[in-house]
């Protein structure tokens, strides 16, 4: 007997019944007992007992109705109930129609039932739907992992052909057609690779010109670098010749000024000369009233003969200092020199004559005529010497400006030619550098190979694939043919 079938006539009753009765027996025993105490109190207790007995009736009569209209509807609805404990949902709950609580209770039953219902059938709609997403998640791992296999095949041909491609083949190419997951990458790879090789093509064809000229560029350089280098030194050796000259002008111009001094003193000594022969003419028409005053006059003119001696000694000293420019400077010295020592001899044979004779006054007369012609014409000629130490000292100077200009011009050249020559230094330097990177270039492109000796091929079909799948395909490696790898390294 489960626990939901109670047993004999009260195991029926429902609780509400139960305490029904039991309230109704407690009432009656209170009664009772009033009853008893009133009639013990009064003294006739048989009207008590006959109420005691009707109430005791009562209080069993009411309970069996109560079970009658309660406990039987209850007790469907408790076994309903264990029957929606076992998991019956068809059967319907009796006593929907009913009144009351008990009505109440079985609509309310009923609505929990169909509230089961309908969640098993939402359970059992969930539970098809998570087998069919296991159907279809198991159906899509096998494709993932067909795919994912499929990738890494690929994945292996890409990286063996890359390191291939690293160690210097640039003629390693995809031959089979790859699968449509896969896009254009047989076409892609291809290219890239087609285009590499040309690059490399047009690198080493560049290098081996850039190598070429950059060997022409190192010769030239150092040929430019060592005329630059001559003609530096020359440059320095003319700067330094003209630097002399400029020196030598220089001092020649201070001569020549010095000269010029000379002259001018020699003029004025002339006139003053011209004056004494002036004087002397004049003291000579007194000849004869004085001879001393002849004798002065004589000696006046020795000591002029011997000043004029003397500066054609000093105009000879500054003419040999002029060199070729003092040359006809020299011959007038001489010829006042000359002149000088003609006016010392004639003023001895006038001493000689004035003692001998005063009828010689006549003669000495002309002498000194003669001789104030001769200081006249030696006063215009050192005037022209003059004018010519003047042109002379003139031309001096504007050469030694001129000479310093070019002193000047000479040296930028100088300092330009040194500038040349260091840039022709780093000329050659970086031609020395370009050839040697050319170099480099042909070492690292001599490591690279046009074609290789064999296919690279492997069959893209994973394991465990699914017939009839697009990740069946398969993939290689196609060869170009091959050049000779010499042509590298001719490079």
């Amino acid at each position: 007997m489960s626990a939901h079938q109670p047993a004999g006539f009260l195991g029926r009753w429902s609780i509400a019944t139960k305490l029904a009765f039991a309230v109704a027996l407690v009432q009656v025993c209170g009664l009772a007992a009033g009853w008893l105490v009133a009639g013990s109190v009064s003294g006739s207790t048989i009207p008590l007992l006959v109420q005691a007995v009707a109430a005791f009736i009562s209080v069993l009569v009411v309970p069996i109705v109560a079970l009658a209209a309660v406990g039987r509807p209850l007790a469907s609805l408790d076994e309903r109930i264990a029957g929606l404990g076992r998991g019956d949902l068809d059967a319907a709950v009796p006593g929907l129609r009913r009144g009351g609580e008990a009505g109440s209770l079985a609509r309310s039953l009923d609505g929990l039932r169909l509230a089961l219902l309908e969640k098993r059938c939402a359970d059992e709609a969930a539970a098809a739907e998570r087998e069919a997403l296991e159907v279809r998640r198991r159906d899509s791992d096998g494709a993932r992992v067909a795919a994912v296999k499929l990738q890494a095949a690929v994945v292996r041909l890409i990286s063996a052909a890359l390191a291939r491609v690293a160690e210097g083949d640039l003629t390693a190419r995809l031959k089979v057609d790859v699968p449509r997951d896969c896009g254009n990458l047989k076409n892609d790879f291809n290219q890239a690779m087609d285009r590499l090789q040309e690059t490399m093509d047009a690198v080493v064809a560049t290098g081996r010109q850039i190598r070429a000229e950059a060997a022409d560029v190192f010769h030239a350089a150092g040929e430019l670098a060592e005329r630059a280098g001559r003609q530096a030194a020359e440059v320095e050796q003319v700067a330094a010749a003209t630097r002399e000259v400029t020196r030598s002008l220089s001092d020649t111009a201070s001569g020549v000024g010095h000269a010029r001094s000379a002259v001018e003193a020699a003029t004025e000594d002339a006139d003053r000369g011209r004056a004494v022969v002036g004087r002397t003419v004049t003291a000579m028409s007194g000849i004869e009233r004085s001879s001393e005053q002849i004798g002065r006059i004589v000696g006046v003119i020795d000591e002029i003969a011997f000043q004029t001696n003397l500066l054609a000694l000093n105009a000879a000293v500054e003419a040999a200092r002029a060199g070729e420019a003092g040359r006809g400077f020299t011959v007038v010295a001489q010829e006042v020199r000359a002149l000088a020592l003609r006016c010392a001899e004639a003023a001895r044979e006038i001493k000689l004559l004035v003692s001998s004779s005063s009828g010689e006054v006549r003669s000495g007369v002309q002498l000194v005529a003669e001789t104030g012609t001769a200081i006249e014409r030696l006063a215009a000629r050192v005037g022209d010497v003059g004018s010519m130490v003047t042109t002379v000292a003139r031309g001096a100077s504007d050469q030694a400006t001129s000479l310093r200009g070019v002193d000047t011009a000479l040296n930028a050249l100088a300092a330009a030619n040194q500038e040349n020559a260091a840039a022709a230094d780093q000329f050659t330097a970086a031609g020395r550098s370009l050839a040697r990177q050319a170099r480099m270039l042909a070492v690292l492109a001599g490591h690279l190979r046009e074609e290789a000796a064999a296919p690279l091929q492997d069959n893209l079909r994973p394991r465990g694939a699914m017939p009839g799948r697009t990740g069946a395909a398969a993939l290689a490696f196609e060869e170009a043919p091959r050049r000779a790898r010499d042509g590298w390294q001719a490079f």
